[in-house]
C-alpha cells in the first residue's frame, strides 16, 4: 500500500507542476506587449519614410521643371521672363547681376508659391560666381565672399540655385526653414 500511495503522491506532484504560474503569465504578457509596440513602432517609422520620400520626389521633379522656367518661359512680347531678370537688356548690370532672386519681381529672398492650388513654395538665386556645395542659398558662402581673387564666371554666364520648400509660411525666415531639395545648375543669360 505504501507503493500505491507514492505513485498517487508522485502523479499528483506533476499534475500539480503542469501549467503557469502568475508571474510566468505576466512576464509572457510583458514580452509580447514590448514586441508589439516595437512593431508598431516600425509601420510608423516606415510611413513617415515613404511620405518623406514622396516628398522629396515631388519636391526634385518641381525644382527641375521650375530650372526649364527658368530657361525657357517668355512674356507676351517675347522677352524670356527670368532670364530678363538675371541680366535686362535694357538695363545692362554688370556685376553683381541686375538681381539675385529671380523668383521675385522684385528681387525679394521669400519663397513665393508655385502653384496657389498647391502648398508648395520656391526660391531661386543667381551669382556669377561659384556658390557653395553646402549652402548655395548664402550669399556669404560664395567662392569671391570667402577668397575675394576668384575670379567671375565668362559674362553671361550664372549659377541658379532653386530650393524648393513644403508647408512654407510667409513671414518666417527661409534661411531657418530646411528646403526639401536645393538644385543648382548653370544658366546663360547673355544677350
Amino acid at each position: 500500500m505504501s507503493h500505491l500511495l507514492t505513485a498517487r503522491t508522485r502523479l499528483a506532484r506533476r499534475r500539480g507542476t503542469r501549467g503557469f504560474s502568475l508571474i510566468e503569465v505576466l512576464f509572457a504578457i510583458g514580452m509580447l506587449g514590448i514586441g508589439i509596440v516595437g512593431i508598431l513602432s516600425l509601420f510608423t517609422t516606415g510611413i513617415s519614410a515613404a511620405a518623406w520620400s514622396g516628398n522629396v520626389t515631388t519636391a526634385a521633379m518641381e525644382a527641375q521643371s521650375l530650372y526649364t522656367r527658368i530657361v525657357a518661359e517668355v512674356d507676351a512680347t517675347g522677352n524670356r521672363v527670368f532670364l530678363c531678370r538675371i541680366q535686362d537688356p535694357k538695363n545692362p548690370v554688370d556685376n553683381p547681376p541686375a538681381n539675385q532672386w529671380i523668383h521675385t519681381i522684385n528681387n525679394q529672398q521669400d519663397p513665393v508659391q508655385i502653384d496657389p492650388n498647391r502648398d508648395w513654395w520656391w526660391q531661386c538665386r543667381v551669382t556669377r560666381y561659384s556658390m557653395s556645395p553646402e549652402d548655395p542659398l548664402d550669399p556669404l558662402q560664395d567662392a569671391n565672399v570667402i577668397d575675394p581673387t576668384i575670379k567671375a564666371f565668362p559674362m553671361g554666364m550664372y549659377q541658379v540655385a532653386i530650393a524648393v520648400y513644403r508647408n512654407w509660411k510667409p513671414g518666417k525666415d527661409p534661411r531657418m526653414e530646411n528646403s526639401i531639395v536645393v538644385y543648382t545648375s548653370y544658366v546663360t543669360a547673355g544677350y
